[in-house]
């Protein structure tokens, strides 16, 4: 999931009109500080250490309030003498190790990359490039420096089915990523009816394409096009891993 503190760096170095701005990690200092979102001193201290680490425009912490801190074991306290243990202040680019991002390739989810000062990561199969959309394939995950190392593109082929002999088109319903499992009906040239089944999270991938998500489940019966066809009342815009679609 990505969080604030990666995408407000990226923010903070590229399009704040303040080149010296600073990202503070806001926490409530108890439980009894927010409705939501504490976390005990451990897992904080834990969480600003890896950001002072890894984003160079992290300023610090802030506490709601001094008050509950102090009463919560020095809460305070605790985060300061993480963030002492961390280096305190200054910051040092971590190298950028992993292997530099390759446009056209596609890379499976948790894939790292290097790309534009930065190590992402792919939240699931990804084909795009990296870019600051916290909705998009990939989130940064450390701020890098220096030359990544070359690497094997993680592009893949269609291990089941036919490459199609046309070109194709998609034609759903326009609206967010699904959560649930649904059928979408895709039509093309015309070619053999054949039920297909994502592998994981795809959006404008072609079934029987060189990207390898699709596998082809062979022909598909009248009933199971029936069936298909009107589970897909509502079909998303970009099926989800195990999401079944007609080809015909």
């Amino acid at each position: 999931m990505v969080t604030a503190r990666e995408t407000r760096d990226i923010w903070a170095r590229t399009i704040s009109p303040n080149p010296n701005v600073k990202v503070y990690v806001g926490a409530p200092a108890s439980s009894t500080a927010a409705g939501s979102g504490y976390v005990d001193a451990a897992t904080l201290a834990n969480i600003l250490k890896t950001t002072r680490n890894r984003f160079p425009s992290f300023g610090g912490v802030m506490m709601w309030d001094a008050s509950q801190a102090y009463v919560n074991g020095r809460y305070d306290l605790a985060a300061k003498n993480a963030l002492v243990a961390a280096g305190g202040t200054g910051f040092t680019f971590p190298a950028c190790s992993a292997q530099a991002y390759v446009k056209g390739s596609n890379y499976p989810g948790s894939t790292q990359v290097s790309y534009n000062g930065y190590i992402w990561e792919a939240k699931w199969y990804a084909s795009s490039t990296p870019t600051n959309d916290p909705n998009g394939d990939w989130m940064p995950i450390s701020a890098c420096a220096g030359d990544a190392p070359s690497g094997p593109s993680t592009s893949t082929t269609s291990s089941s089915g036919s490459a199609p002999t046309a070109a194709s088109h998609v034609q759903v319903r326009p609206g967010p990523p699904p959560t649930l499992r649904e059928p979408v009906l895709i039509s093309s040239t015309p070619l053999s009816g054949h039920l297909w089944t994502a592998k994981w999270w795809t959006q404008g991938d072609t079934p029987g394409g060189q990207a390898g998500v699709w596998t082809d489940d062979g022909a598909c019966s009248s009933n199971k096009r029936e069936e298909a066809l009107a589970e897909a009342t509502e079909a998303p815009s970009r099926p989800l891993k195990s999401s079944r679609v007609f080809r015909f």
